[in-house]
Parts: C-alpha cells; structure tokens; sequence
C-alpha cells in the first residue's frame, strides 16, 4: 500500500466518522421534539411553565449549542435556535 492509497483511506474513514458524529449530535436534539407535539390545540412549549421553559433554554443555550458549534454541525445549530427562538417568545 503505498501513500495516497492510505491517504484515501484515511479520508473514507474520516467521512465515516463524520457522518457517526453528526448522527449522534442530531440525536440528542430528539428528546426535544416533545415541545412541538399537540396540546388542546398549542404547542407543548406554549402551555409549559417558565421555569420548566428556563430550565430547558439553559440547557440548550450552556450545553448543547456550544458543543454542535464546535462541532460545526450547522444544522443542528440551527435547529437549536429555532427552538430557543421558540421558547423565548413564548416566555
């Protein structure tokens, strides 16, 4: 195996891991799927208490958009802003 050949695995195997990574990274987005579900005709984060509201803000705002940031996984940064855009409206 000569270079470039281990120079193409390595980047196949890179892309692989970066693909794992950004699955994972999205994953943790889903348990906060809940705050778009059906209540009585609102959204779950439009009849949730502002504590219960704060306590998730911090969590997304400390925890997880810092670490997809780093991470550079656009999407995920967008979605996390959406629904801290989201959130803050309606607090």
């Amino acid at each position: 195996m000569n270079l470039e050949d281990t120079i193409n695995e390595l980047e196949s195997d890179f892309k692989e891991v970066s693909k794992m990574k950004f699955g994972l990274l999205s994953a943790t987005l889903e348990p906060f799927d809940f705050l778009y579900q059906d209540v009585n005709g609102q959204k779950t984060y439009e009849v949730m208490e502002k504590s219960q509201k704060d306590s998730i803000l911090s969590s997304l705002k400390n925890d997880l958009l810092p670490l997809f940031e780093e991470n550079k996984f656009d999407e995920g940064i967008e979605k996390i802003k959406n629904i801290i855009k989201d959130l803050e409206e309606r607090n």
